[in-house]
């Protein structure tokens, strides 16, 4: 038995981003037209939401508001666009009203490439109503918990933590992928013709570039080539991303869907003309 391994295997940083994303605090920054200072303002001040209208990204919220209403999320989702992220992604959650809802958008997405972008948003939206921000921690934590308490009083030290350490790993991985594909159906479901044709054209983007990176490693002139060598597939999937099904297998998704509609679209799509992506997280 080995009651120290405890101390190393506890899943403190899984309950930690649990609670994060369970009480998520989104304050608004306002800057003062006398001092030039910034000043946080939080849920509970009576200007936060008056300020939520002038978010940018509110507009994008303002023309989804019938179809978050007909899914069933809540009235005070926030959706911003922020250089901060590469690609569509949520934070918080559906069901603790205490903590903020985010629906986190680049810049320019929404304009660039409408379909695809609510696509995307979809997608986000279904990880928000599923509570899936706070259980792809939770899942993670209780499995590692389970994991350290076994090894706290059945293995010695090191057994313990590999143990512990494997648990949690595995089962973020494969909790995460599996709330990703529900995520994807979540959109699919509920995108129109159009909306489809946009998430399609979007993961086909990421193939792009894989194969791009693939292609240009190919001399194995940098480490990162051979890293990109070995994990880029030449259809253009990323064997190194665990947290996601397939590119290859979430754009057949999508394109069963769009056969069972009775939609034409190319399956020689002209890779070309396509333009760089944006994530879907």
């Amino acid at each position: 038995m080995s009651l120290l391994s405890g101390g190393f295997t506890l899943p403190i940083g899984f309950a930690y981003r649990t609670y994060k994303q369970l009480f998520l605090d989104f304050p608004l920054k306002a800057t003062s037209s006398d001092t030039g200072s910034v000043e946080l303002i939080r849920k509970d001040d009576p200007r936060y939401k008056p300020y939520l209208e002038y978010l940018p990204g509110n507009k994008i919220k303002n023309e989804m508001k019938l179809f978050l209403d007909s899914v069933g999320i809540r009235e005070d989702v926030i959706f911003y666009e922020t250089k901060r992220v590469e690609g569509p992604a949520a934070g918080g959650t559906n069901m603790c009203k205490r903590g903020s809802a985010v629906i986190y958008i680049p810049p320019r997405f929404f304009k660039r490439d409408k379909e695809a972008c609510r696509f995307c948003i979809k997608h986000e939206i279904g990880h928000i109503k599923n509570n899936d921000c706070f259980s792809i921690n939770f899942v993670p934590a209780m499995c590692k918990l389970a994991a350290a308490v076994y090894g706290m009083f059945a293995l010695s030290f090191f057994p313990a933590v590999a143990l512990a350490t494997v648990v949690g790993i595995f089962a973020q991985v494969t909790f995460t992928n599996f709330r990703e594909s529900k995520a994807d159906d979540f959109a699919i479901e509920n995108s129109s013709d159009e909306e489809l044709l946009g998430g399609r054209r979007n993961l086909l983007r990421f193939q792009v570039v894989n194969r791009e990176k693939r292609f240009q490693a190919r001399n194995l002139e940098k480490i990162s080539d051979f890293w990109n060598q070995l994990t880029l597939t030449p259809n253009g999937d990323d064997l190194s991303e665990f947290s996601h099904p397939s590119l290859s297998s979430r754009i057949k998704k999508i394109e069963k869907a769009l056969e069972q509609r009775g939609v034409q679209f190319d399956k020689k799509f002209e890779w070309k003309s396509l333009q760089p992506p944006l994530k879907v997280g």
